[in-house]
């Protein structure tokens, strides 16, 4: 069950940053596109 927990945590993690990426590139959309990818790569 460990195991389990343990992938469903990475699963999660993953998902939440890749989230956290879509936002900050939309959320930046609007302003220079040099902007957004050293904000995405910092999460």
């Amino acid at each position: 069950m460990k195991v389990m927990q343990a992938c469903l945590n990475e699963i999660h993690h993953l998902a939440v940053r890749r989230i956290r990426a879509l936002a900050v590139l939309k959320y930046h959309h609007g302003d220079t596109d040099a902007v957004a990818p050293s904000r995405t790569q910092r999460i």
